[in-house]
């Protein structure tokens, strides 16, 4: 690590003085009580680091929830907060900055879009986002209700991601209500997708309908109630079971494909 990187464990506190900047740090689970003694002359640069999240409320009790009433009174320039991983900026009362800068790379499809840090200028108290990470991470939904063939949904995922950089990490989740004898092939859309990007997921949640089954007086739609009562079956199995189920009844035998 190099030797300018000073660091605070969490539950501690510390000043650092660099000229007239002031950095007030404080780790993660430091109390309010704490935050409230930080002195924050008017004739210097504060910045306040807290691992934390703000809140105008005691509604939340969590542990990383800081309380804005503490530091409204303050002389704050630059507040930098952590905990949440979505760059944000706003204002506080007296006029100071206060951001959340994110994370430098996004590390699940949790924390989506461009990630970086933010640069401080301590003379101009000027905060720049500057974005550091090589991927960005995309969550894509796609809706393929009254899709009746998979060249058909193809298209639709194709429309979907076509503006997403080939360096950049995909998350796509299948949506929407098919006919039932739609081939549930999520493997097909892997295979469209793959080497297209750095990396793709499938959620597949597509549902097949059924309701014009369901009353047959016949072995199909007697199958189809049978599986859609079973407690035994998640409904992702009894997809999974019907889809298999009717293309073997229609004299199919596709293979066993793990999802």
């Amino acid at each position: 690590l190099p030797e300018n990187l000073l660091r605070v464990p969490a539950g501690k506190s510390e000043c650092f003085s660099f000229g007239d900047v002031k950095v007030y740090a404080a780790g993660f689970g430091v109390s309010e009580k704490t935050i409230a003694t930080f002195a924050c002359k008017e004739e210097e640069k504060n910045i306040l680091m807290l691992h934390g999240t703000l809140t105008t409320s005691r509604a939340d009790a969590r542990e990383e929830m800081i309380l804005r009433t503490v530091l409204d009174l303050k002389k704050i320039d630059y507040l930098a907060l952590g905990h949440f991983h979505t760059h944000t900026a706003m204002r506080l009362s007296r006029g100071g900055l206060a951001c959340y800068a994110g994370t430098p790379e996004g590390r699940g499809f949790d924390e989506t879009g461009k990630c970086g840090v933010i640069l401080l200028d301590t003379d101009t108290m000027k905060a720049d986002f500057l974005t550091t990470a090589q991927r960005t991470l995309h969550n894509v939904e796609v809706d393929v209700t009254g899709a009746v063939t998979l060249p058909e949904i193809e298209k639709r995922v194709n429309a979907a991601v076509a503006s997403i950089p080939e360096c950049d990490m995909v998350r796509l989740s299948l949506t929407g209500e098919v006919e039932e004898h739609y081939l549930k092939q999520p493997e097909q859309i892997k295979l469209l997708l793959d080497g297209r990007f750095y990396f793709v997921r499938i959620k597949d949640g597509i549902r097949l309908r059924m309701l014009p089954t369901v009353g047959d007086v016949s072995l199909r739609g007697e199958f189809v109630r049978r599986v859609l009562s079973d407690p035994s079956l998640s409904e992702e199995d009894k997809q999974r079971v019907l889809s298999y189920g009717l293309r073997a009844l229609d004299g199919e035998m596709p293979e066993d494909i793990t999802y």
